[in-house]
């Protein structure tokens, strides 16, 4: 199933692919489930204004833009330029234009990197604006400061929002919900259940 397999518990949208799933399960057609990589507009829209910011840092455009406070943030973490900034920054402002970017080979993945930050710094991932500046402060520092995966720290693509109840409260009411696709509501009572398990998070 199509609509299913879109499915990701770390989406900035997954509570309302949730809704979307619901309204499939009870006979609605023209679902749209936010897949990887997909945002709704205004949060494109966000993530080009920090792409503005760092290209303005980079002395690459004029400034005149709408977004000083994403500038001063940028300012404030990053410090002053030098050729290691300047060439992470490149790539960072491409990656946040482009879920899709990458520039370097998987096999040649090294977690302990800022590349590696980059590479799995994704819009679409509930935690991304926190992501970024936790990555644009250890750019600044040149330092690893954070970890990964967990409350505060760099959240990648797979990781659940701990702060977010909505997908057990969902969970909750499924079995209360006049299913026209049976099927459809079966899978999304599979997937919730692994994804929440009743001793789990």
């Amino acid at each position: 199933m199509v609509l299913i397999d879109k499915l990701e518990f770390c989406h900035c949208h997954l509570n309302q692919n949730l809704n979307e799933l619901v309204r499939a399960i009870k006979g609605a057609r023209n679902i749209t489930i936010l897949g990887c990589s997909d945002v709704l507009p205004e949060h494109k829209e966000k993530a080009e204004r920090y792409a503005k910011a760092l290209e303005t840092w980079l002395g690459l455009s004029s400034g005149r833009f709408d977004n000083k406070d994403q500038y001063q943030t940028v300012c404030t973490l990053l410090g002053e330029q030098n050729n290691r900034k300047i060439e992470l920054m490149s790539h960072l402002i491409k990656r946040l234009r482009d879920n899709r970017y990458e520039f370097y080979a998987a096999e040649d993945e090294d977690f302990e990197t800022p590349e590696s930050r980059i590479r799995h710094l994704e819009i679409c991932n509930f935690n991304w604006e926190q992501n970024l500046l936790i990555l644009l402060d250890e750019i600044g520092k040149g330092q690893r400061t954070y970890g990964w995966h967990g409350v505060g720290l760099f959240c990648a693509c797979g990781d659940k929002d701990p702060n977010n109840n909505y997908p057990k409260m969902v969970k909750g009411t499924l079995d209360s919900i006049e299913a026209a696709d049976k099927s459809l509501l079966a899978e999304l009572k599979q997937k919730l259940a692994e994804a929440y398990p009743k001793n789990g998070s």
